[in-house]
């Protein structure tokens, strides 16, 4: 009977959705409007969208919705605080003090646009519990339809009355229908793991939301359009994969659109000038005649971006550049040929570059063909360089676009990371990440650089990096992993092919890399061996401090006696030291003897 009544609740579960859905859809095909250019569809969907919402305005008279309060953010272990927030234990409590602030803040939350939910993490705190509520009176007993949903960093409990509607866990933006009782309801929702500075972002609208089914239409129609613009990540940008609901919905988009364009703008080859300049108008405007124009400004920034791509180089930039040549080497050029190509290519520009741009805004390719010849063109020109005739021989790593993280670290990283799980203490040494590492080095003629040459590849895969060339060309510097997962330092003889490592192995647990050639034939590099942490990530990140060495010193003590450091990261309560030998490596003797007092206590201190 049980397993009887079980089917039939699932049943109708899945009919009450099947229905809603079919709804949504039938909805979406009266409101949505396909035209020929990405940007066209979404600006006449919209105005068609706030026709439709005018027509269900009174659809809630009866409802009366609060203001919008978010909690402070909490640690996810402050149990009783996390406890006594909570909105539909305790309500909405305004007196409420919290580490001598408010527990609660009032917010102007719109219905229909992205709300930054980072922005209201005061302590900057990682994995933390916030809430978001709001009360709503109801006249009498009703139901009532909402569609809410936030970024996918993060997990939502969706509570109303003090029971659990669901748990959003994948960001997208829900619909839900519930009962209402007469009086006050509260709605709230708590999200999980609020990242510090993480693009989370909430998203409410007081209805079924038709824009659910407007953006997979949007996503079939234009699918280069739309999985760029939502996948890219400029800055903190709030939630790229809700970007279009405010395509739709919102009449003021000025927050989340703000760091997308900016971010594009900075990653405009030639025409960052002018998206500034319209961007500026209108970045700060909150007016829905302004939103227009940032969807419009989006749409062309991406068209424009697209065709600078294409066309590989500003024909301006170019005259400045052979210009410029021609002024340090006269002899450049010497029949005018290349000048007579460019003069050609200046008078075809403006049609070329217009067609170019209308052919992405259109989804077509008709003049890519001739983009693509004035790429050549360019190129021809400046690799025509002599200073790059004098030195046409170059050298290139090729990198397995299966390696951890691109074998790039974050910004305030060093390459320990690279050898580990994002986010996980450098100490924590991975093989399976150490083995997506498959890099090769190849050389090159600049003037012909697609006929590239295979130099060296390491005997078993492994990451190479930051290269050095020697002053006089035969050899190359390069960081990569030892059989520990630590960075070291090896060279290359390009002539012989033969490597050997530079860095001492006598050490665990330090890794030494981005090293580079002085005139002295000594070499400066980064070394971990301050044992010195990042302190906003815990310090789980390792610090690196500059030191030189003397490659030639003799064995591999004499080297590692070579060493010096130059660059000095302390902690409050510690000086770094190369615990191995209680040696101190400074080369200031001013300090010199303050520190060694600091070492002889730490030894007492610490039983060094």
């Amino acid at each position: 009977m049980k397993k009887i009544f079980f089917c039939f609740l699932v049943a109708f579960a899945t009919s009450l959705f099947a229905t809603q859905s079919n709804n949504l859809k039938a909805v979406a095909d009266k409101i949505y409007s396909k035209k020929d250019t990405f940007l066209d569809t979404v600006l006449q969907t919209r105005s068609n969208y706030a026709s439709w919402l005018k027509s269900e305005s009174d659809a809630n008279t009866s409802l009366k919705f609060g203001d919008w309060y978010v909690s402070q953010a909490l640690e996810r272990y402050r149990k009783n605080a996390i406890t006594h927030t909570n909105p539909q234990v305790n309500g909405i409590d305004l007196k409420a003090i919290y580490g001598r602030e408010p527990f609660w803040r009032k917010y102007n939350i719109k219905d229909g646009t992205l709300f930054p939910l980072y922005s209201t993490n005061h302590r900057l705190l990682n994995g933390a519990v916030t809430y978001v509520a709001r009360e709503i009176t109801a006249d009498v007993d009703t139901k009532f339809s909402f569609s809410a949903g936030g970024k996918a960093s993060h997990v939502m409990d969706v509570m109303l009355n003090g029971k659990l509607l669901k748990t959003i866990k994948d960001g997208k933006v829900q619909v839900f229908e519930v009962p209402l009782k007469k009086g006050k309801n509260i709605l709230s929702f708590t999200v999980k793991n609020l990242g510090r500075m993480t693009e989370n972002a909430f998203y409410f609208v007081p209805y079924a939301d038709p824009a659910i089914e407007l953006t997979a239409k949007l996503r079939k129609d234009f699918p280069i359009f739309y999985n760029t613009l939502t996948s890219i990540r400029y800055y903190f940008a709030e939630a790229p994969s809700l970007l279009p609901y405010d395509w739709f919905v919102a009449k003021d988009n000025s927050v989340s659109h703000k760091d997308v364009i900016q971010g594009m703008i900075e990653n405009s080859l030639f025409s960052a000038g002018k998206l500034e300049e319209r961007f500026k108008k209108i970045k700060d405007d909150t007016s829905e005649s302004a939103s227009v124009e940032r969807i419009k400004l989006l749409a062309d920034a991406f068209a424009i971006l697209c065709a600078e791509r294409e066309l590989g180089f500003c024909v301006k930039n170019v005259r400045a550049a052979m210009e410029d040549i021609k002024k340090t080497y006269p002899d450049y050029d010497k029949d005018g040929k290349l000048f007579a190509e460019l003069t050609d290519w200046e008078k075809r520009m403006p049609t070329l570059y217009k067609n170019v741009v209308d052919d992405v805004k259109f989804n077509r390719n008709t003049s890519f063909a001739e983009a693509h010849k004035f790429k050549d063109f360019a190129t021809k020109a400046l690799v025509a360089n002599p200073l790059l005739k004098q030195y046409s021989k170059w050298v290139m790593i090729k990198r397995d676009k299966g390696s951890s993280r691109l074998g790039l670290p974050q910004n305030w990283q060093g390459n320990s990371t690279l050898a580990c799980n994002p986010w996980s203490s450098n100490n924590k040494r991975q093989p399976k990440v150490c083995a997506t590492y498959k890099d090769e080095l190849y050389t090159f003629d600049i003037t012909k650089p697609q006929e590239k040459k295979l130099l060296f590849k390491p005997q078993k895969n492994n990451i190479i990096c930051d290269l050095d060339i020697s002053f006089d060309g035969e050899k190359i510097l390069y960081s990569t992993l030892d059989d520990k997962m630590y960075f070291r330092m090896d060279e290359l003889d390009t002539t012989s092919g033969n490597t050997k490592t530079l860095t001492p192995t006598m050490h665990e647990k330090i890794d030494y890399y981005d090293g580079i050639y002085l005139p002295d034939n000594r070499i400066l590099f980064c070394s971990t061996a301050c044992w010195v942490g990042v302190p906003c990530v815990a310090g789980t990140d390792s610090v690196a401090n500059l030191y030189v060495m003397d490659p030639n010193a003799g064995d591999e003590k004499a080297v590692d006696e070579s060493i010096r450091q130059l660059t000095f990261e302390q902690d409050a309560d510690w000086m770094p030291v190369l615990m191995e030998n209680g040696r101190i490596m400074y080369e200031d003797d001013n300090f010199l003897a303050i520190r060694f007092e600091t070492v002889a206590r730490l030894h007492e201190k610490h039983k060094w």
